[in-house]
Protein backbone atom coordinates (compact mmCIF):
# COMPACT_ATOMS: atom_id res chain seq x y z
CA UNK A 1 0.00 0.00 0.00
CA UNK A 2 3.09 2.35 0.71
CA UNK A 3 4.37 1.80 -2.75
CA UNK A 4 0.96 2.46 -4.76
CA UNK A 5 0.76 5.69 -1.98
CA UNK A 6 4.24 6.64 -3.14
CA UNK A 7 3.86 5.68 -7.09
CA UNK A 8 0.26 7.64 -7.24
CA UNK A 9 1.61 10.89 -5.18
CA UNK A 10 4.74 11.09 -8.16
CA UNK A 11 2.78 10.50 -10.52
CA UNK A 12 0.74 13.51 -9.43
CA UNK A 13 3.33 15.84 -9.17
CA UNK A 14 4.94 14.91 -12.45
CA UNK A 15 1.71 15.87 -14.09
CA UNK A 16 2.09 19.22 -12.13
CA UNK A 17 5.46 20.13 -13.55
CA UNK A 18 3.77 19.64 -17.02
CA UNK A 19 4.02 23.40 -18.29
CA UNK A 20 0.34 24.63 -18.84
CA UNK A 21 0.21 27.80 -19.43
CA UNK A 22 -2.67 30.17 -18.46
CA UNK A 23 -4.47 31.38 -21.74
CA UNK A 24 -4.61 35.06 -22.02
CA UNK A 25 -7.31 37.16 -24.18
CA UNK A 26 -4.96 37.72 -26.79
CA UNK A 27 -2.07 35.48 -27.96
CA UNK A 28 0.26 36.22 -30.50
CA UNK A 29 1.38 33.17 -32.96
CA UNK A 30 4.75 32.68 -31.55
CA UNK A 31 2.42 32.17 -27.81
CA UNK A 32 0.37 29.56 -29.61
CA UNK A 33 3.86 27.55 -31.03
CA UNK A 34 5.22 27.96 -27.84
CA UNK A 35 1.96 26.07 -26.06
CA UNK A 36 2.16 23.85 -28.60
CA UNK A 37 5.95 22.85 -28.27
CA UNK A 38 5.83 22.42 -24.81
CA UNK A 39 2.65 20.16 -24.92
CA UNK A 40 4.11 17.78 -27.56
CA UNK A 41 6.87 17.81 -25.05
CA UNK A 42 5.09 16.62 -21.78
CA UNK A 43 3.36 14.73 -23.93
CA UNK A 44 6.18 12.41 -25.00
CA UNK A 45 7.53 12.64 -21.96
CA UNK A 46 4.13 11.07 -20.48
CA UNK A 47 3.82 8.04 -23.46
CA UNK A 48 7.77 6.86 -22.89
CA UNK A 49 7.39 7.37 -19.03
CA UNK A 50 4.32 5.19 -19.60
CA UNK A 51 5.40 2.77 -21.46
CA UNK A 52 8.35 2.23 -19.38
CA UNK A 53 6.53 1.61 -16.43
CA UNK A 54 4.00 -0.71 -18.33
CA UNK A 55 7.56 -2.38 -19.52
CA UNK A 56 8.27 -2.66 -15.76
CA UNK A 57 5.00 -3.67 -14.52
CA UNK A 58 4.94 -7.05 -16.97
CA UNK A 59 8.34 -7.60 -16.14
CA UNK A 60 7.77 -7.60 -12.39
CA UNK A 61 4.72 -9.47 -13.16
CA UNK A 62 6.51 -12.27 -15.22
CA UNK A 63 8.90 -12.66 -12.19
CA UNK A 64 6.16 -13.25 -9.93
CA UNK A 65 4.20 -15.60 -11.79
CA UNK A 66 7.79 -17.85 -12.72
CA UNK A 67 8.39 -18.08 -8.99
CA UNK A 68 5.08 -19.32 -8.76
CA UNK A 69 5.42 -21.94 -11.34
CA UNK A 70 8.60 -22.90 -9.90
CA UNK A 71 6.78 -23.29 -6.53
CA UNK A 72 4.48 -25.54 -7.90
CA UNK A 73 6.51 -27.86 -10.06
CA UNK A 74 8.24 -28.48 -6.64
CA UNK A 75 5.45 -29.23 -4.74
CA UNK A 76 6.42 -25.82 -2.22
CA UNK A 77 3.16 -23.53 -1.41
CA UNK A 78 4.04 -19.96 -3.09
CA UNK A 79 2.23 -17.23 -1.36
CA UNK A 80 3.61 -14.06 -3.35
CA UNK A 81 1.51 -11.60 -4.99
CA UNK A 82 2.51 -9.73 -7.77
CA UNK A 83 0.08 -6.54 -6.68
CA UNK A 84 3.38 -4.48 -7.49
CA UNK A 85 3.15 -5.29 -11.57
CA UNK A 86 0.02 -4.91 -11.78
CA UNK A 87 0.07 -1.29 -9.96
CA UNK A 88 3.06 -0.24 -12.12
CA UNK A 89 0.77 -1.61 -15.35
CA UNK A 90 -2.02 0.35 -14.25
CA UNK A 91 0.12 3.62 -13.72
CA UNK A 92 2.13 3.05 -17.02
CA UNK A 93 -1.07 2.91 -19.20
CA UNK A 94 -2.81 5.54 -17.40
CA UNK A 95 0.43 8.06 -18.34
CA UNK A 96 0.16 6.67 -21.57
CA UNK A 97 -3.41 7.35 -22.29
CA UNK A 98 -3.19 10.81 -20.07
CA UNK A 99 -0.42 11.81 -23.09
CA UNK A 100 -3.54 11.80 -25.77
CA UNK A 101 -5.12 14.69 -24.63
CA UNK A 102 -1.75 16.60 -24.64
CA UNK A 103 -1.15 15.26 -28.31
CA UNK A 104 -4.54 16.65 -29.36
CA UNK A 105 -4.71 19.75 -27.47
CA UNK A 106 -0.97 20.56 -29.24
CA UNK A 107 -1.96 20.20 -32.24
CA UNK A 108 -5.44 22.16 -32.07
CA UNK A 109 -2.49 25.06 -30.73
CA UNK A 110 -0.05 24.66 -33.92
CA UNK A 111 -3.40 25.18 -36.36
CA UNK A 112 -4.29 28.25 -34.23
CA UNK A 113 -0.82 29.20 -34.49
CA UNK A 114 -1.14 28.61 -38.24
CA UNK A 115 -4.23 30.38 -38.90
CA UNK A 116 -2.95 33.46 -37.38
CA UNK A 117 0.15 35.36 -38.69
CA UNK A 118 1.87 38.53 -38.65
CA UNK A 119 2.47 39.80 -42.57
CA UNK A 120 3.18 42.79 -44.60
CA UNK A 121 0.24 43.06 -47.01
CA UNK A 122 0.34 45.78 -49.94
CA UNK A 123 -0.95 48.89 -50.47
CA UNK A 124 -4.17 48.12 -52.15
CA UNK A 125 -5.47 51.97 -52.91
CA UNK A 126 -3.68 54.07 -54.84
CA UNK A 127 -0.58 56.44 -53.47
CA UNK A 128 -0.88 60.26 -54.21
CA UNK A 129 2.01 59.98 -52.77
CA UNK A 130 5.31 58.80 -53.17
CA UNK A 131 6.34 58.48 -49.83
CA UNK A 132 3.72 56.14 -49.03
CA UNK A 133 4.71 52.84 -48.40
CA UNK A 134 4.01 49.97 -50.87
CA UNK A 135 2.71 47.62 -48.11
CA UNK A 136 1.56 48.14 -44.32
CA UNK A 137 1.86 45.37 -41.48
CA UNK A 138 -1.65 43.30 -40.69
CA UNK A 139 -2.29 40.70 -38.32
CA UNK A 140 -4.28 38.37 -40.43
CA UNK A 141 -6.66 35.85 -39.24
CA UNK A 142 -7.48 32.70 -41.53
CA UNK A 143 -11.48 31.23 -41.20
CA UNK A 144 -11.40 27.53 -42.65
CA UNK A 145 -14.94 27.21 -43.89
CA UNK A 146 -15.23 23.39 -44.45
Amino acid sequence: MKRFLILISLFVLMLMGIPFKLTAQQMTKQDYLEKSRDQKKSAWVLLGGGAVLLGAGFIVSMSNTGDALVGMLSGKDYNGSNTNGNILTVVGGAAMLGSIPLFISSKSNSEKAILLSLQNKPLTMPRPYARLPKSYPSLSLKIPLN
